[in-house]
């Protein structure tokens, strides 16, 4: 395996992002630098106040068994990211925008197979990932969820009456955030959304999530036209290092590696 920063410059600011390719690939140390057979991609969404890092976690395992792997952070999507923008500017929505502009961009990218590109996000990214797949589902070969965040809505429709409630910015988990979270998510029926997605979902989940109960999966792989749901039992919200997190990656990798063609295998 090896990893390349690949970021996106455009008019809405840097997207700083790393793309892992398996060994061999067009691009790494030692390969030929005529182009080899473009590779299928999966698009890591990362969750709220985190970073594109969280996802190399399954790097080693995606590159293995063929696939590349981009995770990137969103603009304005922690307090620590290397993309451009601002967590008071950052919603749902502009989140969507962002992973967007990414499959636009990635499936131009040589080295990639643009009839072959998976979403996979955790949590916040989740949600955004879903969002994704439904609006453009002949774009994407698959979804695989993490502990999404489908409770968003309903978790800021408890905090907030309605959008007049909302302040100018507010402290929200981790951080500040500005008054369009809340509002563009107020607004938002997310299994209303999801439902337009055709394609096959794999959801995985603790069933001891102290942050996304574990119901809200359970409604989504309902509301989903093909989806598996996994629930690793007495797992919480991130899925630690050792028995969970191998479980929730042998899940991925056996989801992500039926999709491909022969040919890919």
């Amino acid at each position: 395996m090896y990893i390349v920063e690949r970021s996106i410059e455009s008019p809405r600011g840097r997207i700083f992002g790393k793309l892992a390719l398996p060994d061999g690939a067009t691009g790494t140390p030692g390969a030929s630098d005529t182009p080899g057979t473009p590779l299928p991609l999966v698009i890591y969404s990362h969750g709220f106040d985190s970073s594109g890092e969280r996802g190399l976690r399954f790097a080693e395992a995606i590159t293995h068994a063929g696939l590349a792997l981009y995770c990137f952070d969103f603009r304005g999507g922690s307090t620590n990211s290397r993309s451009a923008g601002s967590p008071l500017d950052m919603s749902v929505l502009t989140e969507v925008a962002d992973l967007t502009e990414v499959v636009d961009t990635l499936a131009a990218d040589p080295r990639v197979d643009a009839e072959s590109v998976f979403l996979f996000g955790a949590s916040f990214g989740g949600l955004v990932s879903a969002l994704v797949a439904a609006r453009m589902p002949g774009r994407i070969r698959g979804l695989a969820l993490h502990y999404p965040g489908f409770c968003i809505p309903d978790d800021l429709r408890s905090r907030f009456a309605s959008a007049a409630d909302v302040p100018e910015t507010f402290f929200c988990l981790s951080m500040d955030v500005g008054r369009r979270y809340a509002t563009d998510a107020l607004a938002l029926d997310p299994y209303a959304a999801i439902s337009a997605c055709t394609r096959d979902v794999l959801i995985t989940h603790g069933s001891e999530d102290p942050l996304v109960d574990l119901s809200y999966s359970q409604r989504a792989a309902r509301t989903f036209a093909h989806a598996e749901l996994h629930v690793i039992e007495g797992a919480g919200h991130g899925f630690a290092d050792g028995l969970e997190l191998d479980q929730a990656t042998g899940h991925l990798v056996r989801f992500l590696v039926s999709h491909l063609s022969e040919e890919q295998r």
